[in-house]
């Protein structure tokens, strides 16, 4: 057991929530570990799965000691539960977040306390407990902004001890990053549903291929996400739908004019790319 984390809560018990405890359970199957969530469905299956300690949907079950608590709420709700926490925990108690947006959380987070805001670039698209898997995030990529306080570290080493590959980045940055990798493909994976499911003719559900499951599993992710990032990542996901915008207008127009040599130069071009970013 990492030194000084003796205890985890996980303030949020959806998808991501559900499989930090079970990855955390494997790495540490003695370590008490406390759930909290206020939607019934959700804690009776948190009992009879058997991964957590506690189970509470009030906060006033948890002990006041617990040592790391993982705010894995969605992203609206944040800070007001970063806040709550912070009213009813000790003080040497550390919170971390995994909102995959952390601009917004800038200048709004309690000072007095270690809060360390992080996330994790894994996950499924399926949302709820019932759909936590410990194994999407075994070894994946943790963002991490860092944090001058000196209980940091101890954030550090844990998340390292349960396997993740940790990289340091600024709000701004993981931001524009997220919007880009993550974001901005769930917005294009809609595009697609919308657009195929609008054309007049024989229904889509008969010639439904392969590919268009691929491209569109983004689409299934919970609504709530969808609306979340959207609003808290504003600004990069505009900037780009515009690049989009401009990159569709040529798409059209290379192939209204029938440029072939174009349209060749393009398809392999982003092969190419696709090679060097998807390692």
């Amino acid at each position: 057991m990492v030194a000084l984390i003796r205890t985890v809560g996980i303030y949020g018990l959806g998808m991501m929530g559900g499989s930090l405890a079970q990855l955390i359970r494997q790495q540490y199957p003695d370590m008490p570990i406390y759930g909290y969530d206020t939607d019934a469905r959700t804690v009776a299956y948190a009992k009879t799965e058997g991964t957590l300690t506690v189970v509470a949907s009030a906060l006033s079950q948890w002990p006041r000691d617990v040592s790391l608590v993982f705010v894995c709420t969605p992203m609206a709700a944040v800070i007001d539960g970063i806040h709550v926490l912070d009213d009813y925990l000790d003080a040497q108690s550390i919170l971390t977040d995994i909102s995959s947006v952390k601009q917004f959380c800038q200048g709004r987070l309690p000072s007095h306390r270690c809060v360390v805001s992080g996330h994790p670039m894994a996950g499924k698209s399926e949302g709820g407990i019932w759909h936590a898997d410990a194994h999407c995030l075994r070894g994946a990529t943790y963002f991490l902004q860092p944090n001058s306080h000196n209980r940091y570290v101890d954030v550090v080493l844990f998340l390292r001890s349960l396997t993740f590959n940790l990289v340091e980045i600024s709000a701004k940055d993981h931001d524009q990053l997220v919007a880009a990798s993550s974001h901005f493909p769930y917005l294009m994976a809609c595009l697609t549903v919308q657009t195929a499911g609008s054309l007049p003719g024989p229904s889509m559900q008969q010639g439904i291929s392969s590919g268009f499951k691929d491209t569109t599993r983004l689409a299934q992710s919970p609504v709530q996400w969808g609306v979340d990032v959207c609003h808290l990542n504003r600004d990069h996901l505009l900037v780009l739908l515009e690049k989009m915008r401009e990159q569709a207008q040529w798409l059209q127009t290379m192939i209204l004019t029938n440029n072939l040599d174009e349209l060749t130069r393009f398809f392999e071009g982003v092969q190419s790319l696709r090679k060097e970013l998807v390692i």
